[in-house]
């Protein structure tokens, strides 16, 4: 898709946004979310406008820069940013409401907007929608509906994204007993593959109950921590060629993989020099996978996928469609924990995905 015929697209979503109207855009990534709404903004000039982002990133510096690149100065007098997690501080009354991955709406979100919005515009966007009923809810009580789709598969086959491989390297539980339990009161050694079945039945045991919270969350930490998983990755890694995005379980993995590293307790600076192509690789946990778009990227690598209910997987994957010439294929790497709930997982976020798109892989040596 040339740069005409994106423009034209965004000019149709814009037709499709009754002035005054709420409702939902689910528009994939690279679409140009922001230009199209700028656009209904100078259409309707809505005397204040909210809008509601992911990061303070985005909302102090990317959204107003949008304004002035789609010419829409006049307009900045009247905006007011805020992160999702700042928006209950903010007060007053808005014309026009913008809900910037509105995936990330929660309950608590619910009556600062209504009491924001008055009897205003609520425009929410997103292009990894939620299918949860709590979030559904949440939409049908601030009457929004969807207005206009155009989701990944779909921009993929107009030309608006790269095309791309999704490959799952499926990871086996250890039997090998170097795993260390320590308690309060004791401790001792066991393999993955006990450990995961002894908190699996402690996940059941307690199935429906408040108790069932620890083990659940022990559980999902065992599979985060996971050698196997860790050391399939490293291999991985060391396999492929080219420029490297590696999206870890958390800090301290990322830490343990490389010192370029780039998460909430860093400074952009590995970052930066990913981008400017200083160096081959960086990695991170969630800082990056939401608003960041990556050139020239051979591979993108996730050791730690979710359910992708509110899209945080999904959007990690969406940072290396970017359409770019030469016939770039985005190339994909998740890393599944065989028969434990990170294999659920990836059946849940795989049904975003073309399945004629998706490769598995039992046997990491099989790859050259």
């Amino acid at each position: 898709m040339n740069k005409k015929e994106r423009t034209e697209l965004q000019d149709e979503i814009v037709q499709e946004v009754v002035p005054g109207s709420s409702g939902l855009l689910h528009l994939s990534p690279r679409l140009g979310k922001t230009r199209i709404i700028i656009q209904v903004i100078k259409r309707d000039k809505p005397k204040s406008i909210l809008w509601v982002t992911p990061s303070s990133e985005l909302a102090e510096n990317e959204i107003p820069k949008e304004f002035n690149k789609w010419g829409a100065k006049r307009f900045k007098k009247d905006l007011v940013t805020s992160t999702w997690a700042s928006l209950s501080k903010i007060t007053g009354y808005y014309d026009l409401i913008i809900l910037d991955e509105v995936q990330k709406i929660t309950g608590a979100h619910l009556a600062v907007l209504k009491r924001l919005q008055s009897k205003g515009q609520i425009l929410g966007m997103t292009g990894t929608p939620s299918s949860t009923i709590s979030k559904q809810e949440i939409y049908e009580e601030l009457g929004l509906k969807v207005i206009y789709q155009l989701l990944m598969d779909e921009a993929v086959e107009k030309g608006v994204l790269a095309d791309y491989t999704v490959n799952i390297i499926k990871v086996p539980l250890s039997h090998k007993e170097d795993v260390h339990i320590k308690a309060k009161t004791f401790e001792f050694i066991t393999s993955e593959y006990k450990q995961y079945q002894y908190l699996t039945k402690q996940v059941e045991q307690f199935k429906g109950t408040i108790k069932a919270k620890f083990p659940i969350l022990n559980r999902m930490r065992a599979i985060k921590d996971s050698k196997s998983k860790f050391d399939v990755t490293k291999n991985l890694i060391s396999k492929l060629k080219g420029r490297k995005l590696i999206f870890c379980s958390s800090i301290n993995q990322a830490e343990k993989f490389s010192p370029y590293t780039f998460h909430s307790k860093t400074d952009d600076k590995n970052l930066l020099a990913f981008q400017e192509g200083i160096i081959p690789e960086v990695y991170m946990v969630n800082s990056g996978g939401i608003g960041f778009t990556f050139k020239e990227l051979d591979h993108l690598i996730i050791t730690q996928i979710n359910s992708d209910k509110n899209g945080d997987s999904s959007q990690k994957i969406t940072r290396t469609l970017l359409k770019q010439p030469k016939g770039y294929k985005a190339c994909i790497w998740i890393i599944l924990l065989e028969g434990t709930q990170d294999e659920v997982w990836g059946e849940q976020l795989l049904k975003k995905f073309n399945p004629d798109k998706v490769v598995v892989h039992n046997n990491i040596n099989e790859l050259t």
